[in-house]
């Protein structure tokens, strides 16, 4: 529920609920001001909902300011606010469970959770992101294979080892001997 004096610790904690209360509103908004001290948020289609927090001097909180309650557009089940960052935030825990997760079942879990259309695109971007978040970022990983290898040969004098990378259309490293 929002009320006037509602303080959020910052503008990313606001921006959250707001698009956590769009999802569950069922409501078109825009950010009108979308600024790091200060954003007002409305309807799209003329209502006369209207939100607005700023940074208050004093606490340096992010408070709510300004806020008419009146809602009178229709709900609605695509929402431009339902991307791939709340997705992945939303379904997070989920998607971890069960990694192997086919597109068009996260989109029927999508609509049923939170009745909301979301394409294809959108969420193929969400899963990949909470799994690239767990798996790690590969490409870094593999630029540091030869610290690997001298790290098994620091660690165990006498030893040898080959490393024989593959190479990659953007990465390409030379094949490797040490005795």
């Amino acid at each position: 529920m929002w009320e006037l004096g509602l303080v959020f610790e910052s503008v990313n904690e606001f921006r959250a609920v707001v698009t956590k209360y769009v999802a569950a509103e069922h409501v078109a908004i825009e950010k009108c001001v979308n600024e790091p001290t200060r954003v007002r948020v409305g309807c799209t289609t003329g209502c006369p909902w209207l939100l607005y927090a700023s940074i208050d001097s004093r606490s340096m909180n992010f408070i709510v300011k300004i806020y008419n309650p009146i809602h009178k557009c229709d709900p609605i089940n695509r929402n431009i606010l339902c991307n791939t960052k709340f997705l992945a935030s939303h379904f997070n825990e989920r998607i971890k469970e069960q990694l192997d997760i086919r597109i068009f079942e996260f989109q029927l879990l999508i609509k049923k959770k939170l009745d909301l259309h979301v394409g294809r695109t959108v969420c193929r971007r969400s899963k990949n992101k909470v799994i690239a978040e767990l798996m790690g970022d590969y490409n870094l990983e593999f630029k540091r294979i030869l610290d690997y290898r001298d790290e098994l040969l620091r660690s165990n004098p006498g030893s040898i080892c080959v490393m024989k990378p593959v190479s990659y259309t953007h990465l390409t490293l030379p094949t490797t001997e040490r005795v």
